[in-house]
């Protein structure tokens, strides 16, 4: 097991089972936004109720990412810089969605740069509606996005997604098709 989404009950719930799994990365949101001048307050004020929970992730040998949002503290390239100056946990890190950051058309390359080492997932996922958020079905090229994964030697899994139901044929043809297409990147 890599990694899932604990949105729903909670890494509390999940911490153990992910450790007998293996360990892995559990991806989560942050909090309300707030205003730029209190985003440095808000966020160590974030972390630090994260403590808890990173100390589960010590004993459960895992990782906790944080997704940036849009309508959330973490949801720009400063908030993740803030986040970046704050967090000094291992076991703490940014799972990072494009989408997001599309919508307010912030660099994606940028991002995954100022992410670095504390960058524990990436969603292959693109602003766009139905399938072609999946890469390679949606026209946004994403070499500049994996050549910034290689730039900073991330070493985690880049996981195609969407949001939406599509019918199971067609969604595993997409799935196959945006395979082909990270790979030939």
């Amino acid at each position: 097991l890599f990694a899932f989404s604990v949105y729903k009950g909670g890494y509390e719930r999940y911490a153990e089972l992910l450790g007998k799994a293996g360990g892995g990365v559990a991806v989560r949101g942050s909090a309300k936004p707030c205003k730029p001048e209190e985003l440095s307050a808000r966020m160590k004020e974030f972390i630090e109720s994260l403590k808890p929970l990173i100390e589960l992730a010590e004993k459960y040998d895992s990782y906790l990412a944080i997704e940036n949002h849009g309508n959330a503290l973490l949801d720009s390239l400063d908030s993740l810089k803030a986040f970046l100056d704050i967090n000094t946990s291992p076991r703490l890190g940014i799972a990072l969605a494009p989408y997001h950051l599309q919508t307010i058309k912030a660099s994606v390359p940028e991002a995954i740069r100022i992410c670095d080492n504390q960058l524990f997932f990436f969603y292959a996922w693109q602003h766009y509606p139905g399938p072609q958020q999946l890469p390679g079905i949606g026209p946004t090229d994403m070499t500049p996005w994996v050549q910034a994964l290689a730039d900073i030697r991330y070493g985690g899994y880049v996981n195609p997604f969407m949001h939406g139901h599509v019918e199971v044929d067609v969604m595993a043809a997409n799935l196959a098709k945006s395979r082909d297409y990270l790979k030939g990147l």
